[in-house]
């Protein structure tokens, strides 16, 4: 069994990962989305 405090870590550390791979999509499908708004206005 690994340490809590290594679990803890682990856990945060994929957090963190998974929020920065969030949010890069969310930085290169916004402008996209906004170009639809735009033309669709």
């Amino acid at each position: 069994l690994l340490h809590p405090v290594v679990l803890v870590v682990l856990e945060l550390l994929q957090n963190l990962l998974i929020y920065k791979s969030t949010k890069n999509v969310y930085l290169e499908i916004f402008p996209l989305l906004q170009l639809q708004i735009l033309s669709g206005i």
